[in-house]
């Protein structure tokens, strides 16, 4: 059993004073529980600014802790799969 989500927004960054910058956010992400307790996670996302050529592209993999219905613990790795993306982060 899976479930996932999946997210947009669009934004403006930039000087007040200034030109703004658009940005795209984006991420489609799947969980499935692996027991009573535990579950694993995998997400890929992109932060998206045109005007720069900037395409912030990353996939994270992980595992979730639940020791209540209430309380969720998660650890995971975060890889970058472009060339602007920064790879190798624990979270």
């Amino acid at each position: 059993r899976f479930s996932g989500v999946a997210y947009y927004s669009i934004g403006a960054l930039g000087d007040p004073d200034g030109p703004a910058d658009v940005v795209h956010n984006l991420a489609i992400a799947l969980g499935t529980p692996l027991s009573d307790h535990y579950g694993a996670f995998a997400e890929v996302a992109a932060i998206l600014v045109p005007s720069t050529q900037s395409e912030n592209v990353f996939t994270t993999v992980g595992v979730t802790y639940a020791p209540q219905p209430s309380l969720v613990f998660d650890a995971g790795v975060v890889l970058g799969l472009s060339d602007d993306a920064t790879s190798r982060r624990a979270n």
